[in-house]
């Protein structure tokens, strides 16, 4: 059976934190709570973590970007996101869009990338990412 472990955004104060608890019972949405500060937080982003580590051993939650050092350069794969479709999770481009990367479909292959940042702490490496994709596509290597 997998760990179920959740992390959150605090965008307030720009930092990520792991509930000590969820409380989705109530009306007015998911309400989160801080252990650290004894503070009860509403519908910040919440991440679910995959049940998957990356090469170095680090937990992969969604919304996490994974990537690869690569030719002496960072290739970033995607953005950890969840299909309810397919009930799995997946690497999906800053549209959403699915890439390559289905864990459904290559679990295995999930512990070969690392844990490179994501969206919510590192919004440059989307950006960068949607760069070198354009580049690409032009047929010119990317500086």
């Amino acid at each position: 059976m997998r760990e179920i472990k959740f992390r959150a955004w605090d965008a307030l104060n720009g930092k990520m934190f792991y509930p000590a608890m969820l409380d989705i019972s109530r009306d007015d949405g998911i309400w989160v709570y801080e252990k650290e500060k004894e503070l009860w937080h509403l519908l910040p982003p919440v991440m679910l973590f995959t049940g998957l580590r990356d090469k170095n051993g680090m937990e992969i939650f969604g919304d996490d970007i994974l990537g690869s050092w690569e030719d002496e350069e960072w290739w970033v794969y995607g953005i950890v996101t969840y299909s309810d479709y397919n009930g799995a999770y997946y690497l999906a481009d800053e549209e959403g869009s699915a890439t390559d990367w289905d864990m459904a479909d290559e679990p295995s292959e999930w512990n070969k990338l690392e844990v490179i940042g994501n969206k919510y702490q590192n919004p440059g490496l989307l950006k960068e990412w949607e760069e070198e994709i354009i580049i690409w596509n032009e047929g010119r290597k990317y500086e």
